[in-house]
């Protein structure tokens, strides 16, 4: 009788891991199905461009800028940066045609989505999205970043010197 339980306690046991097993790969899979659908949409569709910094410890820039397909440029300095505060503007055809070759020439969709170390602190990190026809990417990078990524971001970086910016007045 006890040899009976055990064996009926060991069957009811299997049972539940391989079903929860089955579960959690089929919430998985669901998981990886939604994401590579949400890829698709990982840039919005009027987004050329974007790089986002955020804050470090230390004095790192923290700014967005954001080219969009129709030439319209909206850039925000917070700390660290030479401009400081809110600007508008539209690139010139010269401005567009340079971001794009140098995006379609970046290798940027070959790289992955992440680079970090959730190990290493007071990192800044540099979120750089791309749209470019009916290709978009998204990468976010902290720590060993390729240098694809390292000569992008700083492209995009001096890039804003260029660019006609009017600042915007508070209100």
């Amino acid at each position: 009788m006890i040899k009976t339980v055990k064996l009926l306690t060991l069957c009811v046991v299997v049972s539940l891991s391989v079903f929860a097993c089955k579960s959690k790969q089929a919430a998985t899979d669901s998981a990886d199905s939604a994401n590579s659908e949400n890829k698709e949409s990982v840039v919005p569709q009027d987004v050329l461009v974007q790089i986002k910094t955020e804050p470090c410890f230390g004095e790192c820039p923290v700014y967005t800028l954001t080219v969009y397909q129709d030439s319209t440029i909206e850039y925000s300095g917070r700390m660290f940066v030479i401009k400081k505060g809110e600007y508008k503007g539209v690139a010139e055809a010269h401005h567009m045609e340079e971001l794009k070759s140098t995006l379609k020439n970046s290798g940027f969709f070959k790289l992955d989505e992440v680079y970090d170390d959730e190990a290493l602190t007071d990192l800044p990190t540099t979120t750089i999205m791309v749209r470019l026809g009916d290709r978009n990417h998204k990468v976010r990078g902290r720590y060993g970043e390729p240098q694809e990524f390292i000569t992008l971001s700083n492209f995009l970086f001096e890039f804003i010197d260029e660019l006609p910016l009017s600042y915007i007045e508070k209100e």
